[in-house]
């Protein structure tokens, strides 16, 4: 069946179903860098295994430091934490982005 002729209320609950699983599988993505508990910094999301809050990484990347400069300044976030939750923050403003324009 061509896309076209599709019909576009089973289009749009594919497109659903697609952003769903997506989001799901980025939660898992996020737990998996990211931690939230009352105990530490008042519950704010911080890079799991550190007392970094996520909030440092946009304040220095807003300020026009680089990720080396922010990687140096907090030596328990690795590369790949700081990498990851950048993508994550990507995709997820992506998908919101593009389920509010349909």
């Amino acid at each position: 069946m061509c896309r076209n002729s599709a019909n576009p209320d089973l289009l749009r609950l594919v497109h659903s179903l697609q952003l769903i699983l997506k989001s799901t599988i980025k939660t898992i993505a996020v737990d998996s860098v990211i931690t939230c508990n009352d105990e530490i910094l008042s519950g704010a999301p911080v890079f799991k295994s550190t007392r970094v809050p996520i909030k440092n990484l946009i304040d220095h990347l807003e300020a026009g430091n680089s990720l080396d400069e922010f990687l140096y300044d907090f030596p328990s976030v690795s590369r790949d934490q700081a990498t990851q939750t950048l993508e994550l923050a990507k995709e997820m403003l992506l998908t919101q982005a593009y389920a509010n324009s349909h």
